[in-house]
């Protein structure tokens, strides 16, 4: 049994090997053939200047739930609106006891008074693209992985109160540039068992 497994350990090593000569061969060929992906949330913004544009259109006092659609933040045009009521609201509005219910603000302090008239949507858009970077070989081999992710996330919330927007609030990341690494010295001989990988090398 113990030969068996050594020899399992070897056949997928020398597997590793051929198919990472064989993805660098392809390589020279077709530029970066490195995985990359996207991560959104659709919506009709293609950038954060977008979403803030949109944003400062909702007029308080003025703007309906109804108009919110035209304008991109209303619950049929906007994914993922979580709806927060009046109790959630007062977690976020006062996290602790510290922040005292007179020193909100004169239209959150409304809002929460009319209870189950009074509703949030929070709001979360973002397009986010990962590319990973350097090595073809140490990449494949799980050796050495640069993961690079750029995009924007836009933040929103919105109270709601008899169907008017009276308060809104915004944040987010305007230029999202992070790098991640992951280090396996081993690579595709880390998840082994030791006595297996003693008699490879």
């Amino acid at each position: 049994m113990k030969r068996d497994t050594v020899k399992l350990g070897r056949y997928r090593c020398l597997s590793w090997l051929w198919l990472a000569g064989a993805i660098v061969v392809v390589g020279g060929c077709s530029g970066n053939p490195l995985p990359s992906s996207q991560a959104a949330v659709h919506s009709k913004w293609d950038s954060f200047a977008e979403a803030k544009q949109a944003f400062d259109a909702i007029d308080l006092g003025k703007t309906t739930t109804e108009a919110l659609d035209d304008i991109g933040y209303g619950l049929n045009s906007s994914p993922n609106v979580r709806i927060l009521n009046y109790l959630e609201l007062t977690g976020r509005f006062m996290p602790n006891p510290a922040i005292g219910f007179e020193q909100l603000d004169e239209q959150v302090r409304r809002c929460l008074k009319a209870k189950t008239a009074c509703e949030g949507y929070l709001v979360n858009v973002r397009k986010i693209n990962k590319v990973r970077e350097g090595s073809v070989m140490l990449d494949l081999l799980n050796i050495k992985r640069r993961t690079r992710s750029t995009g924007w996330q836009f933040d929103a919330l919105l109270l709601i109160n008899k169907n008017l927007v009276v308060y809104k609030i915004w944040g987010g990341t305007p230029n999202i540039n992070e790098q991640s690494n992951s280090n396996n010295p081993l690579g595709p001989l880390q998840k082994l068992p030791s006595a297996v990988v003693g008699q490879v090398f």
